[in-house]
């Protein structure tokens, strides 16, 4: 999953900054994993860390967070070929509960899965998808040089 930093917020108190808020997002390749989020860094710690240690943190806030997300699916979609149903696609969200977080997502099952398988453990298995997702680091492609 690429992150990337949005913006970031300086708080202060009579003239001098106390706290900085990260706010972040990240997508996986095929957009089938999408999070957003905010954290907070002391300003020492803003001042030292780059940028890309910065997104490395929103990696890491995502992770951590999801562990105690509350997910939700939300539409399933079912394919067919021939008559026959041959898949099925678990829309989700993954949220907590102050909003510092949120995830939105799907994954593919198979008709027998989806059959077996309750709400709660399709939900569980959209909290695996991010974490997975969330995990794993893809290279940002290099910007063509101008002619």
């Amino acid at each position: 999953m690429r992150f990337e930093v949005r913006s970031t917020f300086t708080r202060y108190d009579q003239g001098v900054p106390i706290g900085v808020e990260v706010n972040h997002s990240g997508y996986n390749e095929s957009r089938k994993a999408n999070c957003n989020g905010s954290y907070q860094v002391s300003v020492e710690e803003f001042d030292r860390l780059t940028v890309e240690e910065l997104q490395e943190k929103a990696r890491e806030h995502i992770i951590t967070e999801a562990r105690t997300m509350i997910f939700e699916v939300r539409s399933t979609l079912t394919r067919y070929d021939q008559g026959q149903a041959v898949g099925v696609e678990v829309n989700y969200v993954g949220y907590n509960e102050n909003r510092k977080a949120n995830c939105n997502g799907g994954i593919q099952v198979t008709v027998d899965e989806f059959n077996d398988l309750s709400i709660e453990q399709l939900q569980e298995k959209a909290r695996e998808h991010i974490i997975e997702e969330a995990s794993k680091t893809e290279e940002v492609p290099e910007k063509p040089e101008a002619e």
